[in-house]
C-alpha cells in the first residue's frame, strides 16, 4: 500500500530483435500498474546503448529522477527563488518526506537565495533567511558575517556587529583566509556606532 522509493530502470540494445512485447516492455507495464503510495518510477530505452555503454547515461537519468524535485523553482525569467523563509523550508520539507530522507539546502544555495532578497533590499525576507542558514552552519564564519551584512544595511548596527563578531571569532579560530574582510566589516560598523555617540 505505500512504499516511498524510486526506482529507475534502462535497457539498452539487448531486446532489439525480441518478438514484443519484450521484458523490457512488460516489466514496464507492470510498474505502471503499481499502486503504492510514495512509489515514483521511471524507464528509458536506449537502443543504441549496449549491455555495458548503457550504464553511464542510466546514472545520469536515474539520479535525476531521484532528485526530481530538488532543485529550487524560480521565477520564469530570472530562475531566483522569490518566496520567504517558510516556502524555503516547506519545499525540502516536502521533498525529505518524498524521499523518506532529511534533505536541506547546502549553505551556498541558502546564501543565493537570501542575497537575491537583500539586492531587492527585501530586509523582511532576507534577514531571516540569512538566519536560518546561521541556524543550520552555526560553524561558518561566512554565514555570520553575510547576516551582518543584512542587518548593516537594514539599519540595525548593534545587531550587525553582533553577528560580525561571530564571524570574526569563528575565522580567528579556524584561520579563515576571509579573516581580514570579517574584521573590517566589524570595525567600520563598530566606528560608525562610535561617531554617533560623539554627535551632540
Amino acid at each position: 500500500k505505500e512504499l516511498r522509493r524510486t526506482l529507475f530502470v534502462s535497457m539498452g540494445n539487448e531486446v532489439v530483435d525480441m518478438a514484443r512485447p519484450n521484458p523490457f516492455e512488460r516489466l514496464c507495464r507492470t510498474l505502471g500498474g503499481a499502486k503504492a503510495e510514495g512509489f515514483v518510477w521511471d524507464s528509458k530505452f536506449m537502443p543504441e546503448e549496449d549491455h555495458g555503454s548503457v550504464v553511464l547515461r542510466t546514472h545520469y537519468w536515474g539520479l535525476k529522477k531521484i532528485f526530481e524535485g530538488y532543485r529550487l523553482t524560480g521565477d520564469a525569467k530570472t530562475g531566483a527563488f522569490e518566496g520567504n523563509l517558510s516556502e524555503l523550508q516547506e519545499h525540502y520539507s516536502k521533498f525529505s518526506k518524498r524521499r523518506n530522507a532529511i534533505f536541506t539546502p547546502s549553505e551556498a544555495l541558502v546564501n543565493l537565495v537570501a542575497y537575491e532578497a537583500l539586492r531587492e533590499k527585501d530586509f523582511k525576507r532576507a534577514i531571516p533567511i540569512f538566519s536560518y542558514n546561521v541556524e543550520l552552519y552555526p560553524t561558518s564564519a561566512n554565514a555570520y558575517d553575510s547576516l551582518g551584512e543584512a542587518l548593516e544595511r537594514a539599519s540595525r548596527p548593534l545587531e550587525a556587529v553582533a553577528s560580525y563578531e561571530k564571524a570574526v571569532q569563528i575565522g580567528e579560530k579556524e584561520q579563515h583566509p576571509n579573516l581580514g574582510v570579517y574584521i573590517r566589516n566589524r570595525d567600520r560598523v563598530l566606528r560608525a556606532l562610535s561617531m554617533e555617540k560623539k554627535t551632540p
